[in-house]
């Protein structure tokens, strides 16, 4: 499992005031047990996924990823 405390900084505006949320479907639904990243300073976000999947897709950066498929 990945240690959510190891949260990188928003790659939009630099702040580090990150948060792992869970999500909840539209409706009467219950929790369905997705989550995604928000930044609370810009309000930029991941799509919803499984926890450990949702803290892997913030910290990845296109630049970091490219370097290593070169």
């Amino acid at each position: 499992m990945i240690d959510v405390a190891r949260l990188r900084e928003c790659p939009f505006c630099g702040s580090s005031n990150v948060d792992l949320w869970r999500g909840q479907i539209v409706g009467n639904r219950p929790d369905n047990g997705m989550r995604f990243v928000r930044c609370l300073n810009c309000g930029a976000s991941t799509s919803y996924r499984q926890r450990d999947d949702a803290v892997r897709c913030w910290n990845v950066r296109a630049h970091e990823r490219e370097m290593k498929d070169a």
